[in-house]
C-alpha cells in the first residue's frame, strides 16, 4: 500500500487538495442545511452527512502530511453523497404516499395550486402540485 501513495503521491495531493477546497466552500451552505434536517424527519441522514463532513475535513487535512488518511477522506466523501441520496429516497416515497393519500381522500380537492383538504386526519390542509409529480 506504501507503494501505492509512493507512486501516486502526486495525483492523490491535486485530488485531496480539491476535495477540501469544495468541503471549505460549500461549508457555509451545508452547515445551515445539516443544521435545520437534524431538526426534520430525516435528521438520522443529517447526522451521518454531519459526522461524515467533519471526516472529511480532518481526513484531507491529515492527508496533506500523511496520504494514506486520503482512503478516510474519500470514504467518507462517498458517505455524504450516500447521506444525501438517502434522504432525496425518502422524501421522493413520502411524498409519493402522501399524493396518493390526498388523491383517495373524499374530503381533498384539486384546484389550480394543488389541493385543498377539509379533513385529512383531523385537520385542513392545502398541499402544492408539486407534491404529485
Amino acid at each position: 500500500m506504501d507503494l501505492f501513495f509512493e507512486l501516486f503521491e502526486k495525483p492523490v495531493k491535486v485530488v485531496n487538495a480539491i476535495i477540501i477546497v469544495l468541503a471549505g466552500c460549500s461549508l457555509p451552505i451545508f452547515a445551515i442545511g445539516i443544521i435545520f434536517g437534524l431538526a426534520g424527519s430525516t435528521s438520522h441522514y443529517y447526522a451521518l452527512i454531519a459526522f461524515s463532513y467533519i471526516g472529511v475535513l480532518f481526513c484531507g487535512i491529515v492527508a496533506i502530511f500523511r496520504p494514506k488518511f486520503f482512503i478516510g477522506t474519500l470514504v467518507f466523501s462517498i458517505l455524504i453523497i450516500s447521506g444525501f441520496i438517502l434522504d432525496s429516497m425518502f422524501w421522493e416515497n413520502h411524498n409519493a404516499e402522501l399524493c396518493l393519500k390526498i388523491k383517495m381522500e373524499p374530503s381533498c380537492s384539486e384546484t389550480e395550486y394543488g389541493y385543498s383538504c377539509k379533513n385529512i386526519d383531523g385537520i385542513s390542509a392545502s398541499f402544492s402540485k408539486n407534491i404529485c409529480k
